[in-house]
């Protein structure tokens, strides 16, 4: 149960810290 919501909440997490160190 609680991996799920992790994952759920690392995605948007990794994704906007790369996007914004990609950019």
């Amino acid at each position: 149960g609680e991996g799920l919501a992790v994952e759920q909440m690392k995605l948007p997490l990794v994704e906007g810290e790369a996007s914004s160190t990609s950019g």
